[in-house]
């Protein structure tokens, strides 16, 4: 379940038992991601092993098939744009998942809800 090969832009999943969380990987071991704190939802940069905590993760980039990406170096700057800004998190409608997409793609989705 880890990948070795991870390239700017890419979308990082974090198995985390019943549900997964999803972050954009910005280079340099570092990743954006969006998460629900108590209260309201921040986006923050932080390193992967910090992120993983010692569990599974991957590249996940499954959209592709359905979606173009943009290119990297747009997503990392959306990505790293949104760090820092508080947002209403809501698991249905605006998650950690509808965030990575919306800065892949240009389009937030989740199928896990």
């Amino acid at each position: 379940f880890y990948t070795l090969q991870i390239a700017p832009g890419d979308l990082l999943e974090f198995h985390r038992g019943n549900y997964d969380h999803w972050a954009v990987y910005v280079g340099n071991g570092k990743l954006v991601d969006f998460a629900d704190p108590p209260n309201q939802g921040i986006v923050r940069k932080q390193l992967v092993t910090d992120v993983a905590a010692g569990r599974p993760y991957k590249v996940n980039n499954k959209y592709d098939k359905r979606c173009a990406p943009r290119k990297p170096k747009e997503i990392v700057e959306a990505a790293e744009n949104e760090v820092g800004n508080r947002k209403d998190y809501d698991v249905a409608r605006n998650n950690c998942e509808h965030f990575a997409t919306l800065m892949r793609y240009g389009k937030s989705f989740s199928d896990q809800v």
